[in-house]
């Protein structure tokens, strides 16, 4: 999305959070499709293709939000496997993210109001991993590491009958400025770690890379969620943005401010 909304927020018909202030606002769909349609124009002019898969800001999503992200033909998105553990199958099930087989797999989601979207839910143990220890360690170790635990999520498949082949473990990180930021002295910007991740990754035997839009075209059936939950990648709420006075003030301002334009 093109100015990094918080897009549950903005599909909200008004909400009460912990500071106990009423928010009072419609839902704003239009405002999602919008910032959704200027970053996608945005990353086709400097790409020269346009993207059917998205990262939300925060990686935050609700069901409310599944039609306006695919009004604008987004067909893929990624957020936490927090927000699996919130969600529910048909019937009201339960989904178990320690279940390798159950995280390790997109899941297809259909909106409260429409739509249908491929949803990829991270592996946050490996990508806080990758993102908040990794740079604390030699190369060599961190990515040991990491290949440890891939090869641990392949045995795990392997016993419960899977074909590994079928799965996809996902990393996705907001958290590692440690690559790129020297304040947190790492001047070298992660290369060291960067080329022996891909070194070993290019050269092991059993780990496959790919992307979302390469395995979504295999064509799997995939499992299906009756209901997402909602929240982001911060402990699967949406608290960060919303819910304390200043926040529940700055909201009602915006909201104050888009009715007189």
């Amino acid at each position: 999305p093109y100015y990094h909304p918080i897009m549950p927020l903005l599909m909200m018909d008004g909400w009460t959070f912990e500071d106990g202030i009423r928010v009072n606002k419609d839902a704003w769909p239009d405002d999602v499709r919008a910032h959704l349609t200027n970053g996608m124009n945005l990353f086709e002019a400097e790409l020269g293709f346009r993207p059917t898969g998205m990262w939300p800001s925060e990686e935050a999503v609700s069901p409310p939000m599944v039609q306006p992200v695919t009004d604008v033909g987004i067909q893929w998105m990624v957020t936490d496997e927090e927000i699996l553990a919130k969600s529910t199958i048909s019937g009201g099930g339960s989904i178990d993210v320690d279940d390798a087989a159950q995280l390790a797999t997109p899941w297809m989601v259909e909106g409260d109001s429409g739509g249908e979207i491929a949803v990829i839910f991270r592996d946050r143990v490996i990508s806080d991993r990758v993102a908040f220890q990794y740079g604390s360690m030699t190369p060599e170790a961190a990515v040991s590491d990491f290949l440890s635990y891939l090869d641990g999520i392949r045995s795990d498949l392997l016993a419960a009958g899977e074909d590994p082949s079928e799965h996809l473990l996902t990393v996705a990180m907001d958290g590692e400025n440690w690559m790129f930021m020297s304040e947190f002295q790492h001047t070298d910007n992660a290369r060291p770690f960067i080329h022996e991740w891909y070194s070993r990754l290019e050269s092991h035997p059993t780990v496959v890379t790919t992307t979302p839009s390469a395995f979504l075209e295999k064509n799997l059936t995939l499992p299906q969620i009756e209901t997402i939950g909602t929240g982001s990648w911060i402990d699967g709420t949406l608290s960060t943005w919303a819910g304390e006075a200043d926040e529940s003030l700055a909201w009602q301002r915006l909201v104050e401010a888009r009715t007189a334009l």
